[in-house]
């Protein structure tokens, strides 16, 4: 593909990176943890780029991409911005006194995973660095299952500041 790749490319490469080591930083945050809170891992087709999306389990991670900011200094053929990203993670338990502490867990797992890391694009055309803005954490909204039992939602969303580096070839 010629011409800039921008912000798709970019978004891939933060979910396929994800998807390769996520579950083991959830496997060794549970282990550490050691407090009787399982932390499942997150199914490869339970990552998604649209938050408009109802996953059929959880726990779910979302990838959105946001506005790009461009820096011209570099001079032609090369493009320097930065990504706002969010990555966001819905998790369910069926106890309200559990919920907050496994989300943190997930949370902490992301962090340990992309904060400060640098991801290299396809035939390397492009970087990206991963920076840590914010982290918020949504309400705790309650559910109901099949023969009424509840169960409580909540998501941990981490902003992300991608810093985007990318050579681009013009036909």
């Amino acid at each position: 593909m010629k011409g800039p790749l921008l912000s798709g490319p970019a978004r891939d490469a933060v979910v396929t990176y994800l998807q390769a080591n996520l579950n083991a930083a959830l496997a060794t945050d549970d282990i550490l943890r050691d407090d009787g809170i399982n932390l499942e891992p997150i199914s490869s087709d339970n990552y998604f780029i649209d938050e408009n999306f109802t996953p059929l389990k959880w726990p779910a991670c979302f990838v959105i991409i946001g506005k790009m900011k461009f820096n011209y200094d570099r001079g032609q053929n090369y493009i320097d911005g930065v990504h706002e990203l969010e990555t966001v993670i819905v998790i369910e338990e069926r106890t309200f006194d559990r919920i907050q502490k496994k989300v943190e867990s997930y949370g902490r797992a992301l962090f340990k995973v992309l904060d400060q890391q640098q991801l290299i694009g396809p035939d390397e055309r492009f970087q990206l660095k991963l920076v840590s803005d914010e982290i918020e954490y949504s309400p705790t909204f309650e559910t109901k299952a099949s023969a009424g039992s509840k169960y409580y939602r909540k998501a941990i969303v981490y902003k992300w500041r991608a810093m985007h580096f990318e050579k681009t070839l013009i036909p």
